[in-house]
């Protein structure tokens, strides 16, 4: 059974499956827009946002120490 939450960007409903946990990246099929779930209970999900730009992009060396 899936759970349904409002969109915080357009308001429109979306459909979340149950098994959903928090981290789990959902996406808004009207306004397209990706949303992290923050919580389960209630379910609720918040807008992502880009925290780098251009010159901050990994590199090389990064990713190395990703592992």
């Amino acid at each position: 059974m899936n759970k349904k939450v409002k969109c915080p960007e357009c308001k429109s409903e979306i459909e979340v499956d149950s098994s959903v946990s928090v981290g789990d990246i959902e996406q808004c099929l009207n306004c397209d827009i990706e949303l992290k779930v923050v919580s389960v209970i209630p379910l609720k999900l918040e807008i992502m946002t880009c925290n780098f730009s251009d010159d901050d992009e990994m590199d090389e060396d990064d990713e190395e120490n990703m592992d």
